[in-house]
């Protein structure tokens, strides 16, 4: 594996591949890092800007053969072909995440409330028959602290942005009715409230069947519960941009493990300023102790895998107790 540097499209960073991946493994790899849409970007060698992504195959060319090695500087621009309505909203999603990274209060993208918008190539006038909106086209976003109690105030206080915080079940609750459109990942209600199933053992990363594990792009991971019947047990949420991903391998969700401690039971975590997922994004489970399953319904169609996460096994028996919340309303 090599690490290659990146000077990306909202910051400065790095990535984590093998140099026989291709052009365009390594964008999705930046991409992922930068939580953006793979389509936005291409990429030309710092030690040699006449080898890029515009010169070479994005799906066949290795890193090797652009010049790479490892310790490597890829610098990104943004991607010109496309229609004025496609590079408008390209522009205006980079936007987003460089005011999301900077601390903007209004952060969500409404495109509809600018005066004029792009159809093809084509400029419309936007008639806003309401009047033009303050702050257009940003809109301010959802408050997780307003809703919590004055203790869970202090743990999101205490928290460092994008990472999760446990909270009690009462100011959870009042998250997941405050914010809109928040919906599950994972086990059903009926489901995470059965009684334990045999447990699975550590060191694995646990993925539901597809259909109960898909994050849609742009939504925001704001947090999960889970049960366990186990001491000092961490969770770690994992995503994969396709579903079993291989390459590249899922990688943790917030660098934050948060631990239940002795007690035992049902725990409650939020997650404090998440980013938006850039692209459709399958969560995974990984649990330091072993994961208490539910009872309750099959887990047919998962799989699991350990490190370093590169070929999955398939799953049939029950589900982790772990249930993510979601949703596509920007918060903080």
């Amino acid at each position: 594996m090599a690490t290659i540097n990146y000077y990306g499209l909202t910051k400065k960073g790095s990535v984590t591949v093998a140099l026989t991946v291709t052009i365009d493994q390594l964008i999705t790899a930046i991409a992922t890092d930068e939580v953006l849409a793979t389509e936005y970007y291409t990429v030309s060698a710092m030690n040699d800007f006449s080898k890029s992504s515009l010169t070479y195959g994005d799906s066949s060319t290795t890193l090797t053969q652009l010049g790479l090695a490892d310790g490597g500087t890829v610098l990104c621009t943004t991607n010109q072909t496309g229609s004025k309505q496609e590079r408008q909203l390209q522009k205006l999603a980079i936007a987003a995440k460089t005011r999301t990274v900077d601390g903007y209060t209004r952060v969500t993208l409404d495109a509809t409330q600018l005066p004029t918008l792009y159809s093809g190539n084509d400029i419309v006038d936007n008639a806003n028959s309401g009047g033009l909106v303050e702050g257009r086209p940003w809109t301010a976003v959802a408050s997780i602290r307003a809703l919590l109690s004055g203790s869970g105030q202090t743990a999101y206080d205490a928290a460092s942005s994008d990472a999760f915080f446990a909270v009690s079940q009462t100011d959870y609750n009042a998250v997941v009715a405050g914010v809109a459109s928040v919906s599950t990942v994972g086990p059903t209600d009926a489901e995470f409230a059965s009684t334990a199933g045999s447990p699975f053992s550590a060191a694995y990363i646990v993925t539901y069947p597809q259909a109960a594990a898909t994050v849609p792009a742009s939504n925001y991971i704001l947090g999960f519960k889970a049960t366990t019947a186990y001491t000092n047990q961490q969770w770690r949420i994992y995503g994969g941009p396709t579903f079993k991903s291989t390459s590249p391998v899922y990688s943790q969700i917030s660098t934050s493990s948060p631990s239940t401690g002795a007690t035992l039971g049902t725990y409650y975590y939020l997650r404090k300023a998440p980013a938006a997922q850039a692209a459709t994004t399958y969560i995974g489970i990984y649990g330091t102790q072993s994961l208490t399953m539910t009872a309750a319904g099959t887990f047919t169609g998962g799989g699991y895998t350990n490190s370093p996460f590169t070929a999955w096994n398939n799953w049939t028996t029950n589900m982790p107790k772990v249930q993510v919340i979601i949703t596509p309303t920007a918060v903080v």
